[in-house]
C-alpha cells in the first residue's frame, strides 16, 4: 500500500468513527485467565451461549497460590449488552473459589474496526 494510500485511509477511518461514533454500539472485550485444565469446559459453556469466536494463549503467571503457573489466557469482544452473560457463563465453570482460579478483566471497546474492510464496524469482532 502506498504511503499516500496508507494516509488517506487513516483518515477515512477516523472521519468514518466520528461521524458514527454514537451509531456504534458499545462493545466489551472481556479477558480472562484459567487454569488451563478448565478450557474445554469454559468454551463448552461459551459456546453454548452461541459465543464461538474466542483467541486463546498460554500464559505463565507468578501469584499468591504458585509460582510459575501455566494458565491459559482467553479473550472475546462481544457487544456491552452480551458482556455479563460471558462473564457469568466464565464464573459458572472456571472457579471453584479457590486462589489461583483466575481474573476476569474488562475493556472498553471504542472503535472496532474490521481489517477485511477497513470500516468501523459494530461486528468486528
Amino acid at each position: 500500500m502506498s504511503r499516500s494510500l496508507f494516509f488517506h485511509v487513516v483518515a477515512s477511518l477516523r472521519l468514518n468513527a466520528k461521524r458514527n461514533r454514537e451509531e456504534l454500539p458499545g462493545m466489551k472485550k472481556i479477558e480472562v485467565i484459567i487454569e488451563t485444565h478448565k478450557l474445554s469446559e469454559v468454551c463448552a459453556a461459551l459456546k453454548a451461549i452461541g459465543v464461538s469466536e474466542v483467541a486463546t494463549a498460554e500464559v505463565r503467571g507468578v501469584g499468591e497460590a504458585r509460582i510459575d503457573l501455566l494458565e491459559t489466557r482467553l479473550e472475546i469482544v462481544v457487544s456491552a449488552e452480551r458482556a455479563a452473560e460471558v462473564i457469568r457463563a466464565f464464573a459458572s465453570t472456571g472457579w471453584r473459589d479457590l486462589p489461583g482460579d483466575g481474573k476476569i478483566v474488562v475493556y472498553e471497546i471504542s472503535e472496532p474496526i474490521r481489517v477485511r474492510t477497513p470500516e468501523p464496524q459494530e461486528n468486528a469482532r
